[in-house]
């Protein structure tokens, strides 16, 4: 079974799969309490969970995933996936992550600035979207959901891990994080234009 929906019938909880939503620290807790062994942190990404890509299914059973701003989540995916020069090696295409968006290239590249990026991701068609920048709404249900903001993430999800007799949640600490006053400037930095285009893309037209 595939499909971004995580499935735990022992706790009767569906766990929804959003790329730059704290997806891999949720992962790895959720791979930790089923006896998954695994050794790296990006290993989490194919570990053997039970899924489901149906929004409807399995009505009884708690549904959550987390929420973050849309322009703070496509900030942390340009600051994570796109390198300031254009080195070329096994990860990185002319400064571009193979893996997630190398197939963007050249229209992406390394050094581009994030106002650069915001054009060309929103002039993508959702069909052809990476999961790390499909709007988040196109991701996940968006009725009968848990919605947790990223901002009280381990706050909310330990609530509900403590309700559900799992152990503790702590969010994992990334290589290469950033401090939230660059991202502020960043964000407030951004021409006019810039927010119209990335605002009618994440009204999902």
């Amino acid at each position: 079974m595939s499909g971004n929906g995580i499935v735990l019938h022992e706790k009767k909880i569906v766990y929804w799969d959003v790329a730059k939503c704290a997806c891999t620290s949720i992962k790895a807790w959720l791979g930790h309490w089923l006896g998954f062994s695994f050794q790296k942190n990006s290993d989490v990404h194919s570990l053997p969970f039970t899924r489901t890509a149906e929004w409807n299914s399995f009505p009884n059973y708690m549904h959550f995933a987390v929420t973050r701003p849309p322009l703070e989540r496509l900030y942390s995916l340009w600051r994570d996936k796109i390198k300031p020069d254009r080195v070329t090696d096994s990860i990185y295409l002319k400064g571009v992550e193979r893996d997630s968006l190398g197939r963007f290239y050249p229209r992406l590249r390394g050094g581009m600035s994030f106002e650069e990026f915001l054009f060309v991701i929103t002039s993508v068609p959702y069909e052809d979207c990476d999961p790390h920048f499909l709007p988040q709404r196109l991701c996940r249900p968006n009725s009968n959901i848990y919605l947790i903001e990223m901002r009280d993430l381990e706050l909310k999800l330990n609530l509900l891990a403590a309700s559900l007799g799992m152990p503790v949640f702590r969010e994992l600490r990334h290589v290469g994080s950033y401090e939230a006053a660059e991202r502020e400037a960043a964000l407030v930095g951004l021409s006019q234009r810039a927010r119209r285009v990335f605002l009618d893309f994440e009204e999902v037209r």
